[in-house]
């Protein structure tokens, strides 16, 4: 059986909303892992894209956002390394 959920059986029939939570615990606790909650994953997702040099329009498009004003309100401010580089170059330019 054919559908447009991501998380659901062979079936197609989709996954009670607290199984995907509970083996996602499951998943962490088996590894050692510290416990974090499932969506907590989209926002490393976009920490990790813009500490690798993406823009903050390239995430906006990969996550979905329709404006980039609410990119930039969630994510804008872990864009440190970027920061940085920038400070350095412009302060190359001036001394």
């Amino acid at each position: 059986m054919e559908s447009n959920y991501i998380f659901k059986w062979p079936d197609g029939r989709p996954f009670d909303p607290d199984y995907v939570t509970k083996q996602f615990a499951r998943l962490l606790k088996n590894n050692s892992l510290p416990h974090i909650r499932f969506h907590e994953l989209r926002h490393s997702c976009a920490s990790l894209l813009l500490n690798s040099g993406a823009t903050l329009k390239d995430v906006q498009e990969y996550m979905g956002h329709a404006d980039i004003k609410m990119t930039a309100n969630i994510y804008g401010h872990l864009d440190t390394a970027r920061k940085q580089e920038l400070t350095d170059k412009i302060a190359g330019s001036i001394f």
